[in-house]
C-alpha cells in the first residue's frame, strides 16, 4: 500500500491514519521506504543511499542526534542531523513545519538516507513532520470501524498496548472509549433473557471501559427481571453493593439504578476532588457561599472597603426594588417584595481575633443574596450586627458545578 502526496505541503496536510500498515510514502516527488521498528540500526552498505522515513514518539535532540521517546534501540547514533534550520527547529521543540512537538506525546516521521560513519550506518536526517497524535489516529480509525465488534476490540488491543508502553494517561482514556464501543455495540445485540451474556457484558464495562454507569445499566436489568437466575441475582446484587448503585423509584411501580454520584447530583451535592486529601461531597449551596467568601475576603485584603458606605442610597434603592451592596436584611426584604425561602449561615474568623457570620438567602424568584456581619464588642456585650449585602446572583444565575 503506498500513500502518497504532491509535495512537502501536501503531506503534511494529509498525514492520517496507520503509518505502519504502508510500506512507503511519497516525498519530494520519491519513494521512501518505511522502515519498521525491528530493522532500526540494522542498517548495512547494501542500503547506503537509499531513502528511508522512521516513525516514533519525540524526544528531543542531544548533540547531533534524534532520540525518540521508548524507542526499541537507542536513536542517538542511528539519527544523526547535522548544523542547520532543521536542527534549530528541532532544538527549540519544532518539527521542520514549525508545528510543536511535545516530549513523550508527539508523533513524528523522520525522513533520511542510508549513510556510513565511524559507528555503523545510520540515517542522515533530511526532514522530520509531525503526524497526528496517537489519539486522533485512533479516534479516526474507530470511526472507520464502523459496528464491527471485532475490528472494534482489535483497535482497542491495539490502543491498551500502546498506552502501556508510552505510559500516556491521554491515551488511556482513548483505550478506554474504543472498549466502551465495543461492549455498546455488543449489548445491542442482547436479547431480553441474555442474562448470563449481559452480566458478562456489564463486568467488562465496569473492568475495561472504567463506565460504572453502563455497568449498573446492565446488572439493573438482571436484577429487576423475573426470569433471572437467583445464583446469577445474588452476584448481580454484590456487584451494585460494590459500586454503591442507589435504587430509586422511576415510576409508582419500576425502579431504576443510578450511580452514587448521579444520585447525590440530584440532591445538590457537588463532587470536590482536592489535591490532597479524599474526594468529599458538599451542597451546592455552600459551595457557592464559599466562593462568596473568598472573593470578599480577597476584596478586603486588597483594600478595607465596608459593604454599607452610603445607607440613603441603599434604603432609597431599596424602595424602588433594587438589590444593591450595603444593604441590610430589611432593605432586602422591602426590595425583593417577600421574605426568602431559604437561609444559611456560617460563622468564620475574621482577622486576627475576630470572627463574621456569613448569610445566604434564597429569594422566591431564585435569585441569592449574601450579607457579612463582623463580629462586635460593645462593652463587654459580644454579638453580630445586622449583616449588609457583599454579593448577589440574579435569578437564572446557574449554580457551581464540580
Amino acid at each position: 500500500m503506498k500513500q502518497s502526496w504532491s509535495g512537502a505541503l501536501l503531506l503534511v496536510i494529509g498525514l492520517v491514519g496507520a503509518a505502519s500498515a504502508a510500506e512507503s510514502v511519497t516525498y519530494k516527488d520519491e519513494e521512501w521506504t518505511i522502515l519498521p521498528e525491528s530493522r532500526w540500526g540494522t542498517l548495512s552498505t547494501k542500503d547506503f543511499g537509499l531513502r528511508f522515513c522512521v516513525e516514533g514518539r519525540w524526544s528531543q535532540v542531544r548533540g547531533s542526534g534524534i532520540l525518540l521517546y521508548k524507542s526499541t534501540i537507542d536513536t542517538k547514533q542511528f539519527l544523526q542531523i547535522g548544523a542547520g534550520p532543521l536542527k534549530e527547529n528541532l532544538t527549540a521543540g519544532l518539527s521542520g513545519t514549525s508545528q510543536k512537538l511535545e516530549r513523550k506525546r508527539s508523533v513524528v516521521r523522520i525522513f533520511g538516507k542510508a549513510a556510513k560513519g565511524p559507528q555503523g550506518t545510520y540515517l542522515s536526517v533530511e526532514q522530520v513532520f509531525k503526524l497526528p497524535d496517537a489519539g486522533e489516529s485512533y479516534l479516526e480509525r474507530l470511526g472507520a470501524a464502523g459496528d464491527d465488534p471485532a475490528k472494534i476490540a482489535a483497535l482497542a488491543r491495539e490502543c491498551a498496548a500502546e498506552t502501556a508502553r508510552y505510559e500516556d494517561e491521554d491515551l488511556a482514556k482513548v483505550a478506554q472509549k474504543i472498549a466502551r464501543r465495543e461492549l455498546e455495540v455488543l449489548a445491542k445485540k442482547l436479547g431480553p433473557a441474555d442474562h448470563a451474556r449481559r452480566f458478562e457484558l456489564a463486568r467488562r464495562f465496569e473492568k475495561e471501559a472504567a463506565d460504572p454507569a453502563s455497568a449498573i445499566a446492565l446488572y439493573s436489568l438482571i436484577y429487576e427481571a423475573g426470569d433471572a437466575p437467583k445464583e446469577l441475582k445474588a452476584k448481580v446484587s454484590d456487584a451494585l453493593l460494590g459500586l454503591r448503585a442507589v435504587r430509586v423509584h422511576s415510576g409508582p411501580e419500576s425502579w431504576s439504578w443510578v450511580t452514587y454520584e448521579e444520585f447525590k447530583r440530584s440532591e445538590g451535592y457537588l463532587l470536590r476532588k482536592p489535591e490532597q486529601g479524599e474526594p468529599y461531597y458538599i451542597r451546592r449551596e455552600l459551595a457557592e457561599l464559599l466562593e462568596v467568601i473568598a472573593l470578599e475576603t480577597e476584596r478586603q485584603t486588597i483594600k478595607i472597603d465596608p459593604p454599607r458606605q452610603n445607607p440613603y442610597k441603599a434604603g432609597q434603592d431599596a424602595r424602588t426594588g433594587k438589590i444593591i451592596r450595603g444593604q441590610t436584611y430589611a432593605e432586602v426584604r422591602a426590595a425583593a417584595g417577600s421574605f426568602p425561602t431559604r437561609v444559611y449561615h456560617r460563622i468564620l474568623p475574621w482577622g486576627p481575633k475576630g470572627r463574621a457570620l456569613w448569610t445566604q438567602w434564597e429569594l422566591p424568584s431564585g435569585g441569592r443574596i449574601y450579607f457579612l456581619s463582623v463580629e462586635t464588642d460593645d462593652e463587654g456585650r459580644i454579638y453580630f450586627p445586622p449583616g449588609e449585602v457583599v454579593d448577589r446572583r440574579p435569578a437564572g444565575t446557574p449554580w457551581p458545578t464540580e
